[in-house]
């Protein structure tokens, strides 16, 4: 984001010497600058030496802690997230740690999805590290769902079709050449802001969306509150799903994250390792990519992923060693760095995919769910929230390297 520096420049008639007009507009242009834009100008008056200008400038940082700050980027051209309005203006805000250089960044209008992810490494030293896929074209992002929450359902629903209390209903069949539903409706929703805060120990962003029952095939009126948190420990969102409706009638509902994790190792040399506090099973899968109802015990991801194509469903079949959360680590992003995705143990299921090699992204998707693929039929981490006040509270976390250095290969450890 530019920042927009107005000069005031005195009159002739307003200063005698040429001097003390320099002066003047020196002086009316440092009024117009920021507080850390003042500090450095007042710095090079005083002839420090770089070095101890951008240790003093740091302990000025360590101060401030923590930030929320906004920006807006044009969308050119324009575009459609599904049954979403056309977007032209990305409304970001950004959660930052001045004194690590660590930073979120949410794209408010595009459903929440994260468009940027940058924390420290195992060393706990800036400069932090970019983990999630970034990209100059937001428009692949509704395309691939890139780094975005998946709700009311994550991955797929079989035939778009799903019957709840003797009402069939039937979602827009938008995947595998028009075989099934995905990823559910919040792609490219406006959201509101609700709250925001910062001091010393965290930033936090809290946003809400509320779907009316206009949804295709989603008649039920589902509200969504999503908290954003940038901390020391890394990056928690947390999404509270709710059914307001006193009169409605139950409603179907699973919850997923979409982040594509890449760094800058190629993706044949990344790792994802489950947690081995679990024993773990792959979801076999039909022609169309949903789960047949057989588990084959044991059978997890290669170290590293190699060559193999994976579009591949896991879930944590006995949970009984572990705590209340089971850790993914992502290995080798970066040379000997580790990124570990937290999921509560009661969400007992992981998606790996790494297809966005298909238009050119060198990252893996490791989608933690609290639900299986076509949970609406099968059932299998389904939850159904009462009308009046059910709730569910869901949260997923992105730990920064020195975190994820003491939990890849479990949150136990």
């Amino acid at each position: 984001m530019m920042l927009s520096v107005h000069a005031v420049t005195p009159r002739s008639s307003d200063c005698g010497r040429e001097s003390e007009c320099e002066r003047h507009e020196e002086n009316s242009m440092l009024q117009t600058l920021g507080p850390e834009d003042r500090s450095r100008s007042a710095l090079a008056d005083r002839a420090i030496p770089l070095a101890q200008a951008e240790d003093m400038m740091r302990s000025q940082n360590k101060m401030l802690g923590f930030v929320v700050t906004d920006e807006e980027a044009a969308a050119d051209p324009p575009f459609q997230c599904y049954q979403s309005n056309m977007v032209s203006n990305i409304e970001y805000k950004i959660l930052r740690n001045l004194r690590t250089e660590e930073r979120v960044k949410v794209a408010v209008n595009l459903g929440g999805s994260v468009d940027e992810l940058c924390l420290l490494g195992v060393s706990g030293k800036a400069p932090c590290l970019s983990v999630l896929q970034t990209v100059s074209n937001l428009s692949t992002s509704c395309e691939h769902n890139r780094n975005q929450l998946l709700l009311p359902f994550a991955n797929r629903i079989a035939n778009g079709t799903y019957n709840s209390y003797g009402t069939t209903h039937y979602l827009p069949r938008i995947a595998d050449d028009g075989a099934n539903a995905i990823q559910g409706f919040l792609h490219g929703k406006k959201m509101n802001v609700a709250e925001q805060t910062a001091n010393a120990d965290s930033a936090s962003l809290t946003l809400m969306y509320t779907f009316d029952g206009s949804e295709p095939g989603y008649p039920f009126i589902l509200s969504i509150s999503v908290t954003y948190t940038l901390s020391d420990i890394g990056l928690a969102i947390s999404v509270t799903a709710s059914n307001p409706d006193q009169e409605g009638w139950p409603l179907p509902y699973y919850v997923g994250w979409h982040p594509y994790f890449a760094g800058e190792n190629h993706i044949e040399n990344i790792s994802v390792e489950f947690d081995r506090c679990a024993e773990w099973g792959h979801l076999v899968v039909d022609e169309v990519n949903i789960p047949t109802g057989q588990v084959v015990p044991g059978e997890v991801p290669t170290m590293p992923i190699g060559q193999t194509d994976y579009d591949d469903g896991y879930k944590a079949v006995a949970t009984d060693q572990c705590g209340p959360k089971l850790c993914t680590c992502i290995k080798d992003l970066y040379p000997g760095e580790s990124t570990v995705v937290r999921q509560p143990a009661s969400n007992q299921f992981v998606q790996v995919f790494n297809g966005g090699k298909n238009w050119g992204w060198q990252a893996v998707a490791v989608e933690p769910m609290s639900g299986a693929t076509n949970a609406f039929n099968s059932a299998d981490g389904l939850t159904v929230l009462s009308g009046g006040g059910g709730k569910m509270v869901t949260t997923f976390e992105i730990l920064s390297g020195t975190e994820s250095a003491k939990h890849c290969g479990g949150c136990t450890e």
